[in-house]
């Protein structure tokens, strides 16, 4: 068995690792995770609703993001966006 030393995977699994610590995983169903970006990674959650991060901030926006969800209404949400100091929801 071959050990990856692809660091787009280490860094989709940090951010797998964060949201399952966080329990965002399964209760908001996560389907994609895009590292392309190194420096701003983004995954996808409930309906379709990305959600863009800034990868030096990324455990701290993750708990920030499931303090907020609850409230938030996905079913009318296109993107949150937590790289600023605010959290930024773009609305369909």
């Amino acid at each position: 068995m071959k050990v990856s030393e692809s660091k787009r995977l280490h860094d989709a699994l940090e951010i797998l690792n964060f949201l399952k610590e966080a329990g965002i995983y399964k209760k908001y169903n996560v389907s994609t995770i895009d590292v392309s970006n190194h420096r701003n990674p983004t995954f996808t959650i409930d309906g379709g609703v990305e959600v863009k991060v800034e990868k030096d901030k990324l455990k701290q926006q993750i708990k920030v993001l499931s303090k907020s969800l609850p409230s938030i209404k996905l079913d009318e949400v296109k993107y949150i966006d937590l790289r600023f100091n605010d959290i930024i929801i773009g609305t369909k």
